[in-house]
């Protein structure tokens, strides 16, 4: 059934906006694809106007592929870590008691996962020019995001290795050998992680905390070159964690008198936090009383460990 449309002048108006928009859009196209070097006038006939408003229907239809997408994608991902945390007892025990197992199942899921989404982006897609489009992009994103969720494995497992291998006490090494690959692993993390944001201080958190916690010589340059960052990091974002590992990371390897007038400031200050997780307290504490054991005996040497703190406190 056919309807008469009629326009208010100001309709006429804003019509003949939206047309002389879309018409800059479709021009612009034509423009980047036909203009050379040296070029001062561009000529466009008919056909160039009918290819730049096909591309232009193409950019948007991409545009919607790929929003419906990462609506998938992101729906996916958080199912995943839903099914993670309902069976997250079970993970673990597989984690400890038969890592390739483990592994071999986080590789497969991953897999599939891949898949999913390549086949979500081709369906979007309505003509060979998209579906070409559509691979390139899921090329791209897929590598990304690939390579996101493999740094994130590694890193969950580096801090999974690494909590099972320290006193929840006293923080000192319980597992010499399962701290080295849990260090190990939070490295491969953060280099996979790097330019991802959250994800990336988290990992770089982990990798100096166990660094720290055996001393490593293999990572000792790179603490000393990102404990400071790190504690820039954890100011900015006002998180604790960060910026006890950042203090940490002074005890252990050793830092000016500043700096560890600095860490001392920093510790009183995370103690009197409104909020205060038990962990973070009983880390300020440890802390603390090692600067306290150092500033009256002089010749302790500043590179004394954590351990020998608690040692110490022992007798």
């Amino acid at each position: 059934m056919e309807h008469n449309v009629i326009y208010t002048a100001e309709a006429k108006k804003r019509k003949e906006i939206l047309s002389l928009a879309y018409l800059a859009r479709i021009e612009d196209i034509v423009v980047r694809a036909k203009r050379l070097p040296g070029d001062q006038v561009v000529e466009i006939t008919a056909s160039d106007l009918d290819r730049g408003a096909r591309e232009l229907g193409r950019k948007e239809n991409r545009r919607t592929g790929q929003r419906s997408l990462m609506l998938r994608v992101w729906g996916g991902v958080g199912f995943f870590l839903l099914l993670a945390g309902i069976f997250f007892p079970q993970m673990e025990k597989l984690f400890f008691g038969s890592p390739f197992r483990f592994s071999a199942m986080v590789a497969g899921s991953s897999l599939l996962f891949a898949v999913w989404v390549f086949f979500a982006y081709k369906k979007a897609a309505h003509s060979p020019d998209d579906e070409r489009s559509a691979a390139e992009a899921f090329g791209e994103q897929s590598k990304r995001l690939g390579a996101e969720l493999a740094g994130r494995f590694a890193a969950l497992a580096g801090h999974l290795l690494g909590e099972s291998a320290i006193d929840q006490r006293t923080f000192k090494a319980v597992d010499q050998d399962r701290l080295e690959e849990a260090t190990s692993q939070c490295w491969e993390g953060y280099r996979k992680l790097i330019g991802y944001g959250a994800a990336e201080y988290l990992a770089l958190n982990n990798l100096i905390f166990y660094a720290s916690v055996t001393r490593s010589e293999r990572f000792r340059e790179f603490v000393l070159e990102n404990r400071s960052r790190l504690n820039e990091i954890g100011e900015d974002r006002s998180s604790i964690n960060l910026r006890l590992t950042y203090c940490r990371a002074v005890i252990e390897y050793g830092g000016s008198d500043d700096e560890l007038k600095s860490v001392r400031s920093i510790l009183v200050d995370i103690k009197t936090s409104e909020g205060l997780g038990i962990r973070a307290r009983k880390e300020a504490d440890v802390y603390l009383d090692l600067i306290k054991s150092r500033e009256n005996r002089s010749a302790q040497p500043v590179e004394a460990t954590v351990e020998q703190q608690v040692a110490g406190g022992s007798e």
